[in-house]
């Protein structure tokens, strides 16, 4: 059975180097890529829809990424 489904990763990171460069490289491979330049709007797309992986930077201003974990 053949399918498009592509796996959906969010990265959450406050460096928009990092994150750019993490989104292309992702996107190049066939993922379906979010972003989040913080803990904050990484729980808003959370609620949207619960991606496959996510890519979190544990030192975020506002709220860590330990705490969005323990959310």
């Amino acid at each position: 059975m053949i399918t498009n489904y592509k796996p959906e990763i969010l990265i959450v990171d406050d460096e928009p180097q990092i994150l750019r460069v993490m989104k292309n490289s992702l996107l190049a491979r066939g993922y379906d890529v979010k972003v989040a330049s913080d803990a904050l709007e990484a729980i808003e797309l959370i609620n949207e829809k619960i991606p496959d992986l996510i890519i979190l930077d544990l030192m975020m201003p506002k709220l860590s990424g330990f705490d969005l974990c323990k959310m």
